[in-house]
């Protein structure tokens, strides 16, 4: 009888021990999470010489000069990440952030009376991911929208590196005819908020 007894205890000692290795919800996965902290001043960035650079909550700024020779310049940002290692069992990541102009647009005089705006710069670009195991993904954004870019062939991808290429361009005025003469250069604040990075699935047992 005691030796029965003391199966039956080494048997929920054992059923004890391998459940605590899934999470509470029964999963034996989990989700990675990183995001540039509070005012991102925790966070530190290679930026690029030569524009105004400044952390802002969760992301930065920076103001190139917009110009109409320039054809438009490329930008590039690098921040010091969370770096999540051995998850090649992971299922896919993301990365989400939203980058626009804050510089509030020029009113312009126009020969038929009254005014009109217009911002004499636009932007575009990358985000662009990199890890051990691979060399860079990147894949092009969307202004001014909250923008969701999914990494699914390998989520190492973005373990490592992480970085934002902003190229900033000259918008030309095509319409109207204007009573003063247009600037031809504008120094012009471009931000990139709302920096969040995913890597989904991770395997607890790995």
């Amino acid at each position: 009888m005691r030796n029965l007894i003391n199966i039956f205890f080494s048997a929920v000692v054992m059923m004890v021990v391998f459940e605590s290795c899934n999470q509470s919800t029964g999963s034996d996965s989990y989700d990675s999470l990183w995001s540039p902290s509070g005012d991102s001043k925790n966070t530190s960035w290679i930026a690029p010489s030569g524009v105004e650079f400044s952390q802002v909550d969760r992301g930065f700024q920076f103001t190139p000069t917009f110009d109409t020779t320039s054809g438009g310049k490329a930008y590039l940002f690098t921040p010091s990440i969370y770096q999540v290692t051995n998850i090649t069992t992971a299922e896919y990541a993301t990365v989400s952030f939203k980058a626009r102009i804050v510089t509030p647009p020029d009113s312009i005089d126009i020969v038929s009376g009254g005014k009109t705006t217009h911002q004499f710069g636009v932007i575009e670009g990358t985000v662009e991911a990199s890890g051990d195991s691979v060399n860079f993904s990147t894949k092009s954004f969307t202004p001014n929208v909250e923008n969701t870019i999914t990494f699914s062939t390998n989520p190492d991808s973005i373990s490592k590196i992480l970085r934002f290429r902003i190229i900033a361009k000259w918008d030309s005025v095509i319409t109207g005819t204007h009573v003063n003469p247009l600037p031809t250069s504008k120094k012009i604040t471009v931000e990139v908020s709302d920096i969040v990075m995913k890597v989904y699935k991770i395997s607890v047992l790995k």
